[in-house]
C-alpha cells in the first residue's frame, strides 16, 4: 500500500483489518455458494467520489451498517446489480445467469453480507481483544451522489472476488471506525498515532443512525400471517362449497409463519385481542435460516 492515509502504524492495523474481510468473504461465499472462491484486496485508498463513480457510473447496489455496543463507525459496500444477481442467483441453486430483480435479489445478497459480518466481527473481536457487533445490513439500489457519503469521511477498498471471473465489491470503512479500531490498536502496542495530519478522525454524529432510520419509517411493506397450506387435486376445488371444510398441513397450536414482504421472517402464535385476531412473535429468524429460506 503506497498512499499514506494516516500514518505507518494505521496504516498498518488498518490493512490488516482489510485482510480480514478479505477473509471472512471467501469463507462466507465459498460456504453458502458450495464453490471454491479466491478473494484479493487492493487498497485502502483514500476517498475520491468521481473515482467510485467512475465505478459505477449507473445504478449501484449500497450496503450499509454500523457498529454497535462500544464502538462507533460505518461500513459501506457497493456492487454492481449484475454481480449481485450472479452471486445471488448462485445462492438460490440457480447457474448465476439471472438477470438482477429487485425483489428476487435485495433480500439475498443482504443475508450474504450480514452472514460475512457475522464472520468478520468474530475475527475482528479476537484481533483486537474487545467484542465487536455490527448492525443490521441495509440493502437499496440508487444512482450514488456524493451526498450519500457526505455525513463520514471515508477510506475505500477493492475486493477482488475470483469466481467464474473477476466480481468486484468495494468496502468504505468511516474513519470512525478506524479512529476506533485501528488507532486504538496502534496505540496499545506503543505505536503513537500522527494526530497532526490532515484529515484527522472525528467521532461519528451519535444521531445518524436515527436520521438513516428516519429514512425507511415511511417504507410500506406487506405482512403475511400462513396458518398453513395444503393441494388439492382440481375435481376436489370444484367441488368445494359452503360449509366445506379444507385440512391444512399443520396441527392445531403449531406456530403460524410470518412472512415481510413474502419472505420468511418470523414465527408466532395466534391470540384475540378485544374480537380481533392477533399473532405474537415467539421467534425471529437467525440470518442464516433466513437465507435458507431465500433458497427453498
Amino acid at each position: 500500500m503506497s498512499e499514506v492515509l494516516f500514518n505507518d502504524a494505521i496504516d498498518a492495523k488498518l490493512a490488516q483489518i482489510e485482510d480480514l474481510f478479505s477473509q471472512s468473504l471467501e469463507k462466507v461465499l465459498s460456504e453458502v455458494l458450495a464453490k471454491s472462491c479466491s478473494v484479493a484486496r487492493e487498497g485502502p485508498f483514500g476517498f475520491d467520489f468521481p473515482t467510485i463513480k467512475g465505478l459505477f457510473p449507473d445504478q449501484a447496489i449500497v450496503m450499509s451498517v454500523h457498529l454497535t455496543e462500544e464502538s462507533t463507525g460505518e461500513l459501506k459496500f457497493l456492487l454492481e446489480p449484475t454481480v449481485a444477481a450472479f452471486f445471488a442467483d448462485l445462492a438460490r441453486k440457480g447457474d448465476g445467469t439471472a438477470a438482477f430483480s429487485a425483489k428476487e435479489h435485495l433480500d439475498t445478497i443482504q443475508e450474504m453480507i450480514s452472514q460475512t459480518l457475522d464472520a468478520y466481527a468474530t475475527a475482528l473481536s479476537s484481533q483486537f481483544e474487545r467484542k465487536i457487533v455490527f448492525g443490521d445490513v441495509r440493502a437499496v439500489l440508487l444512482d450514488i451522489s456524493p451526498a450519500d457519503f457526505a455525513e463520514n469521511n471515508w477510506v475505500w477498498s477493492r475486493h477482488k472476488i475470483d469466481l467464474d471471473g473477476d466480481r468486484l465489491l468495494i468496502k468504505l470503512v468511516s474513519h470512525a471506525m478506524v479512529h476506533g479500531l485501528a488507532e486504538e490498536k496502534a496505540a496499545i502496542e506503543g505505536e503513537e498515532a500522527d494526530s497532526s495530519r490532515p484529515g484527522t478522525m472525528e467521532a461519528e454524529d451519535p444521531d445518524r443512525v436515527l436520521r438513516d432510520m428516519a429514512l425507511l419509517l415511511d417504507i410500506e411493506l406487506p405482512i403475511t400471517i400462513e396458518l398453513g397450506r395444503t393441494s388439492l387435486l382440481i375435481r376436489e376445488i370444484l367441488s368445494l362449497g359452503p360449509g366445506a371444510i379444507v385440512e391444512l398441513d399443520k396441527l392445531s397450536g403449531e406456530p403460524v409463519d410470518i412472512l415481510v414482504n413474502d419472505k420468511k421472517f418470523a414465527q408466532g402464535e395466534v391470540v384475540v385481542i378485544d374480537e380481533n385476531f392477533a399473532v405474537r412473535l415467539t421467534e425471529i429468524l437467525r440470518p442464516d435460516e433466513r437465507l435458507k429460506a431465500l433458497k427453498d
